[in-house]
């Protein structure tokens, strides 16, 4: 296992959509966006979904950054994808990426085909699929970069997809390591939250969800670190790229702090999580019912 990888911040927290993150501040956001800058991230994600986002990002980056933007799989997926460059003020990214799947069959492979269409025109330097399951990526054109949550709390098929694209040399993005903030030991149970986070499946077994916290204390005082950042790092390890977030510039300098964990504690940790992991029934970490 390697022990780091490339940061690539995540945005969907600024937006304040779906119900989760509906308290972060426009200031607080461009300060993250300022920080990640000034700490060597280079490359940023983001998704047409995510409320004005975009427009924040636009109005804060370089033109030197590299961009990830999501669509949903639509009948005016091209469409969207022309609103999020003009709103990134870009003629060009470095990914795109089809944000669901959908149990439409002719659209998905119309809207592949449109990304292709787009990547061999230069609109996109790489075409993605995000929180699509292995069952459905092996019967499908393979993609360039794979989307994907990869935590401790969230490790579904994690080896197998690791295989599978290793063997069709497609990158893995893992998304959300802290598994939406609840890895930082700030969340003890539902009580302690207010917006969709809730309804996270790990909470539904308070004592298993406890007992990782506590590893995770445990690793932290031996590092001389942070929960987080033991989460993070362990997540690092298991992809090409991770995809994290950061409500407020301290957060975000915690968790670029280089940190190395031994052989040992990662496959600690591994095993760890998946004796909570294996418990949950659905297919992505949001329970997303896309099939419907």
């Amino acid at each position: 296992m390697k022990n780091s990888n490339t940061l690539i911040l995540g945005t969907w927290q600024f937006g304040g959509s779906f119900g989760y993150w509906q308290d972060q501040g426009k200031d607080n956001s461009k300060a993250v966006i300022k920080a990640a800058i000034s700490n060597g991230i280079t490359t940023f994600d983001t998704a047409y979904s995510y409320q004005n986002t975009e427009t924040l990002l636009s109005s804060v980056l370089p033109k030197e950054a590299k961009l990830y933007t999501k669509i949903q799989p639509v009948p005016s997926f091209e469409k969207k994808i022309l609103i999020s460059l003009k709103r990134l003020k870009r003629e060009s990214l470095e990914a795109i990426f089809i944000h669901w799947p959908t149990s439409n069959t002719p659209l998905l492979l119309e809207c592949i085909d449109t990304l292709q269409e787009l990547k061999d025109k230069g609109l996109c330097k790489q075409i993605g699929y995000s929180n699509f399951p292995l069952s459905l990526l092996k019967t499908l054109p393979k993609p360039d970069i794979l989307q994907r949550a990869i935590s401790l709390l969230w490790q579904q098929d994690l080896a197998e997809t690791q295989l599978w694209c290793q063997t069709n040399e497609v990158k893995l993005a893992g998304y959300s390591p802290l598994a939406m903030g609840l890895l930082s030991g700030k969340y003890k149970t539902k009580a302690d939250l207010t917006d969709n986070r809730q309804n996270y499946y790990a909470l539904s077994y308070p004592v298993l969800f406890t007992e990782l916290l506590r590893n995770l204390c445990i690793l932290a005082t031996k590092y001389n670190t942070t929960p987080s950042l033991i989460a993070l790092t362990w997540a690092r390890a298991m992809a090409d790229f991770t995809i994290f977030g950061a409500r407020n510039s301290k957060e975000l300098k915690e968790l670029v702090t280089p940190l190395c964990l031994t052989e040992e504690d990662l496959l600690y940790l591994t095993e760890q999580g998946k004796t909570i992991s294996s418990l949950a029934t659905m297919d992505n970490q949001l329970n997303h019912r896309w099939m419907e």
